[in-house]
């Protein structure tokens, strides 16, 4: 991240989630852990600035629902899934359908997470 998120437009902050989440996904294939959780911190920051605008700007996220890469994918529905419950709901049991690891057991957890009332999305 060249910019601190709050100095980032809006474009720049959704170019930041994209790139953060096809980083995560290169780092999940290859098992590097540690890789994903920092690159985790820093999209939980994109989250963060996203929500604190006018509005609640996560809704521009939804727009990645359909985004080629399976963790954007992902992330974008679980960032959203308060302010469209639905939508995230089917983009994440998609995921879970594809059994395509390890984001299909995550969308799996998350969903049963949900179901079980043990967890809350961003």
């Amino acid at each position: 991240m060249k910019k601190r998120p709050e100095k980032m437009s809006l474009e720049e902050l959704v170019a930041s989630f994209v790139e953060i989440g096809v980083a995560q996904s290169a780092a999940a294939e290859e098992f590097r852990i540690s890789t994903f959780n920092k690159l985790y911190d820093r999209k939980k920051l994109i989250i963060n600035e996203l929500r604190r605008r006018d509005n609640d700007q996560r809704r521009l996220l939804i727009a990645l629902y359909d985004h080629p890469n399976i963790q954007v994918r992902l992330n974008a529905a679980k960032s959203t899934y308060a302010l469209n419950t639905q939508g995230a709901r089917a983009v994440i049991q998609a995921i879970a359908d594809t059994k395509i690891q390890p984001w299909a057991g995550s969308a799996g957890m998350t969903l049963w997470s949900l179901d079980e009332g043990l967890g809350k999305l961003d």
